[in-house]
């Protein structure tokens, strides 16, 4: 019985694997998980340098604004002279 239930997880294994084979057709499993790798590393690079752009706009935002509300500041002391 315990040799029987070691064959069942290589059956199911190579059952999946047919039926992977067959949806997705020359493609291997390990061709797969490389493929899975590169496009999560992919998205990972995207979501930090969409993180860094974000965070670069704010900053120049803020010094816009902080500039602008410097400018302000000094124009109103400007016009009582």
């Amino acid at each position: 019985m315990l040799m029987h239930c070691k064959k069942i997880p290589k059956k199911l294994q190579s059952e999946i694997n047919k039926e992977f084979k067959k949806q997705i057709g020359d493609l291997d499993l390990g061709e797969f998980n490389d493929i899975k790798k590169l496009l999560d590393t992919n998205t990972k690079e995207s979501n930090n340098l969409e993180n860094v752009l974000k965070d670069k706009i704010s900053q120049d935002e803020l010094q816009k604004q902080l500039g602008s509300k410097a400018l302000d500041g000094l124009v109103d002391k400007l016009k009582f002279f």
